[in-house]
């Protein structure tokens, strides 16, 4: 294998690398939009909200460079797989691309945590969940949070062990991502005596 060769297959993976991660900061970025739809969680005296929350319009795929001809499959002298291929994601549509939108089943209530209880804090987490064919939660991650670090994880392990109905487009069941905002509210403090 020559020197140029490796050095082209090099910047191509770079290439390929540098627009992934520019598509998934401008995803990040990018603000939630109005607030439609929703459901109600509640534990204790602190409710917490959680609402759908518009997706953004879909990001443009970045412009690939033409494959060579081995960069579509192994390479005969080390049978590695071409870095494109590593690139392949499941597509997950959005809810407004559904014929029907994936509907809550099993609702797991988020602890919330101590530490903000003890400090009186409310707060909000912007999650977005990537849910599976079946309705299993794949993965969330987490959008935004108000204040950093207090919600978050409770909001992640609530999503993750929930389970939805099925998203549906053309009949059929499909993986869906869907951004959430949930909100904790803060219990009330104690009323001091003679207060």
């Amino acid at each position: 294998m020559s020197c140029s060769s490796s050095k082209q297959r090099i910047a191509a993976a770079l290439a390929a690398s540098a627009a992934l991660h520019a598509v998934l900061v401008a995803g990040l970025q990018q603000s939630a939009g109005p607030r439609w739809g929703g459901f109600s969680w509640t534990q204790f005296s602190a409710p917490i909200r959680a609402v759908l929350v518009a997706e953004p319009a879909a990001l443009p795929a970045p412009a690939a460079e033409p494959a060579a001809p081995h960069a579509t499959g192994p390479t005969a002298a080390s049978g590695e797989a071409a870095p494109r291929a590593l690139l392949q994601q499941p597509h997950y549509f959005l809810t407004r691309e559904l014929d029907v939108r994936p509907g809550i089943m099993t609702r797991t209530e988020p602890e919330y945590p101590e530490v903000a209880a003890r400090r009186f804090l409310s707060g909000r987490v912007v999650v977005r969940l990537y849910i599976g064919e079946g309705g299993e939660v794949e993965k969330v991650n987490v959008v935004s949070a108000e204040p950093p670090g207090y919600f978050d994880d409770a909001a992640v392990r609530a999503f993750l062990a929930s389970r939805f109905s099925p998203g549906m487009k053309n009949g059929r069941a499909v993986k869906v991502q869907m951004t959430l905002e949930v909100s904790f509210d803060s219990p009330e403090a104690p009323k001091t005596p003679g207060g």
